[in-house]
């Protein structure tokens, strides 16, 4: 997110709990921003939702901006007595985001513990006829991995109503914390993750996890099934129902 001309960074911050925070670039001129200045006031959010222990809420989304109600807004995971899953939002009226307010669960389940990774957007879609919808994308617990559907967004309950079933991402267990940006140039929602190794020799390797091939994703409703499509042009469609989500990922080198 931005505030003006300055970038911003939220981020969980740990200590016994977890809060989260602001962070400013160092050196605007530095076309990496490789260096960071926290925020002297963090945390900036220092209270967890009700029912959410202290040790439990993470990972800020980045945030948007809704009209109607005149704030900002982001969603952190978290869950309710260490049993129901949430995407809990909270709003600013301030582009300098020092001041924030929770508002409610923008959406929760107990089919997958905590919601790591949050990510909420307006979908990209190849049809030209629906209405605008948004993509809601997790990493649940258990089952492990990182999950996906869209909804109709409505502003007036600040929730999101499923117009899809949840569907994984990428299927197995492996991919997981994944981050999507939107490149403008060409209208696309590019999607990575993090990719864990299944084996116990990370210490011996030097390394451990790998980032993932940066895929695209957009929201079809034409398709039942999931198409995941590597650069060398292999399909691997997932098993499909009728009532299957409606998305095509496709996942290829891009031009980042």
């Amino acid at each position: 997110v931005s505030t003006q001309s300055t970038g911003v960074i939220i981020y969980t911050g740990q200590t016994d709990v977890e809060q989260q925070c602001l962070a400013y670039p160092k050196n605007l001129s530095d076309p990496y921003l490789l260096e960071w200045t926290k925020e002297p006031s963090n945390p900036v959010i220092s209270v967890p939702p009700p029912g959410v222990e202290p040790g439990d809420w993470r990972d800020p989304t980045t945030a948007w901006w809704v009209d109607s109600h005149k704030k900002w807004h982001i969603l952190v995971a978290g869950t309710h007595n260490r049993t129901i899953g949430a995407a809990f939002s909270f709003s600013s009226p301030s582009s300098d985001f020092l001041k924030w307010t929770y508002d409610n669960p923008l959406y929760e389940t107990t089919l997958y513990g905590n919601l790591e990774c949050p990510d909420f957007f307006e979908a990209v879609t190849t049809s030209t006829i629906i209405d605008p919808l948004h993509i809601l994308k997790f990493s649940g617990e258990n089952p492990h991995g990182d999950y996906i559907f869209a909804g109709k967004y409505i502003e007036s309950s600040n929730t999101i109503s499923p117009v899809s079933v949840v569907q994984m991402v990428d299927f197995g267990s492996k991919f997981y914390a994944s981050k999507r940006f939107h490149n403008p140039n060409t209208d696309q929602d590019v999607l990575w993750g993090w990719v864990s190794e299944a084996d116990s020799y990370a210490e011996q390797r030097g390394w451990a996890g790998v980032q993932s091939v940066p895929r695209s994703i957009q929201y079809d409703p034409t398709l039942n099934w999931v198409i995941s499509k590597s650069n060398q042009g292999t399909l691997s469609p997932s098993r499909s129902s009728k009532n299957r989500a409606k998305f095509v990922s496709l996942s290829k080198y891009l031009s980042l």
